[in-house]
């Protein structure tokens, strides 16, 4: 079954229209025992509608609570190998891996049809929730029981009509 495919949030603040919308699809099990798969692409367009140019970046920021469970283990997958992320940590450029696993569930950052994010950090939600777009990173802080995933589009000039997709 498809959902979504068109704007889940369609706001404009001044002159930057900002558009937010999810794909996915959940194909019921063949098996009544076994467990639904599903997909889901959440992507963001930021479009300048005025007459001069401005700087324009996207965060996309994600809670990783999975169902009631705030703090599902993050796994970095690479090259075959699975290793564990204890601490806050910053992917940049090519660094920004292909997929993480969240507890049971992969969460891929590469590889689809939209750029992949210039920048991606896993660390404590409530320093994210404090800022509009960057937050102070400390590399050295534990995960902790509230991880969140904050994607980024780094801020680049955006001329009058220029859309930005990520």
């Amino acid at each position: 079954r498809a959902i979504g495919g068109g704007a889940l949030v369609d706001m404009k603040d001044g002159d930057i229209a900002v558009q937010v919308s999810l794909q996915g699809d959940a194909a019921p099990p063949s098996n009544p025992d076994a467990e639904r798969t599903a997909s889901l692409k959440i992507g963001v367009s930021v479009r300048n509608d005025g007459a001069v140019a401005h700087q324009v970046g996207i965060r996309l920021l994600l809670d990783m609570a999975r169902g009631f469970e705030d703090a599902p283990q993050v796994a970095l997958i690479a090259a075959n190998a699975r290793s564990v992320l204890a601490t806050t940590t910053v992917f940049e450029g090519d660094g920004v891996p292909r997929a993480l696993q969240i507890g049971d569930r992969f969460l891929v950052l590469r590889g689809l049809d939209q750029p992949a994010p210039e920048r991606v950090v896993i660390g404590p939600l409530e320093p994210a929730l404090a800022s509009a777009f960057d937050f102070v990173v400390d590399e050295t802080a534990g995960l902790g029981a509230d991880v969140a995933l904050a994607a980024f589009a780094e801020p680049i000039e955006s001329k009058p009509g220029q859309d930005r997709s990520f």
